[in-house]
């Protein structure tokens, strides 16, 4: 089923089903042949529940949340190496004026 199919059978503008692909919701296949995005049923159910959620007042954070994938340990690891290595250079100034405080009071 393609956004076209979607956009006639459930009433929703072709941008918002491509807008629920591009942030993870809706997962197409690629067709080898023609390139078109082919959707699942299980996408067309996805689409109709987020669309009666939305009706009900909930943000798309709030549907995504439990949908999201969790992140695999590795992928973890590397994010915390991020922050910390953000944090390197004003922890090793704090390191630094802990030091001279240090210094100085004991003068």
């Amino acid at each position: 089923m393609r956004v076209n199919q979607l956009d006639r059978e459930i009433g929703v503008n072709g941008d918002t089903v491509r807008f629920y692909t591009r942030i993870g919701f809706l997962n197409p296949v690629k067709d080898p042949v023609n390139g078109y995005k082919e959707y699942s049923p299980k996408d067309r159910r996805f689409l109709r529940f987020i669309l009666s959620a939305r009706q009900l007042g909930f943000s798309v954070n709030d549907i995504g949340q439990p949908y999201r994938p969790i992140p695999s340990i590795p992928t973890i690891m590397v994010r915390r190496l991020h922050y910390f290595q953000h944090w390197r250079g004003p922890i090793w100034k704090l390191s630094c004026l802990r030091q001279s405080v240090i210094i100085l009071t004991a003068v």
